[in-house]
């Protein structure tokens, strides 16, 4: 979620993911509510996108990769994007 005006309160930490990014502004790694850092499994990847679903958290890198973590940040699957 994003907010183009300032807001008073933010949401509560124990459900904000903090999206950590290089200064290119390309998407590095994430910090999950439970205090697990995840990054994209190739480590010269960056990731396009970082969405929260069902199963934990689903990320696709610039190179085509789709990445699936769990909540407590292990990595579930991880398979060509189409």
């Amino acid at each position: 979620m994003y907010y183009d005006d300032a807001i008073a309160e933010w949401p509560p930490m124990d459900s904000s993911v903090v999206l950590l990014s290089d200064s290119d502004h390309n998407l590095t790694s994430a910090l999950l509510p439970t205090g697990a850092q995840v990054r994209p499994g190739d480590a010269n990847d960056y990731w396009v996108s970082f969405n929260h679903v069902d199963s934990g958290y689903s990320a696709v890198t610039q190179s085509g990769w789709a990445e699936t973590f769990n909540s407590s940040g292990r990595l579930i699957s991880r398979a060509r994007s189409t």
